[in-house]
């Protein structure tokens, strides 16, 4: 059975890109502190699901719904072995009027 998470709010707790920080500032409210960056959507919602997990990696799908009907996913993927967390741009499909 998949998980799916349904949020106002989400914690990426690796650093995130300058461009994807400026597009949720758009949705909502963005705090960061040193590698953590706190986003917080007035309405809408944040979706997350895993999409994969074993004992080396888990990866959870990301997706961002404002509603103006902008979609914006993004992965978040931990590596075990490595130890290390990342976020992946996956697309940003813009409404109408974000075009």
């Amino acid at each position: 059975m998949q998980r799916v998470v349904k949020t106002k709010t989400f914690v990426f707790e690796a650093p995130i890109s300058e461009e994807i920080v400026a597009r949720l500032s758009q949705w909502g409210r963005v705090a960061s502190k040193g590698s953590l960056t706190v986003f917080t959507i007035d309405s809408g919602g944040v979706t997350t699901k895993v999409v994969k997990e074993d004992a080396r990696s888990k990866v959870r799908r990301i997706y961002i719904e404002p509603p103006c009907g902008c979609l914006l996913v993004l992965d978040e993927v931990r590596d075990f072995e490595r130890d290390t967390l990342y976020y992946r741009f996956v697309k940003y499909e813009p409404c109408d009027r974000h075009k």
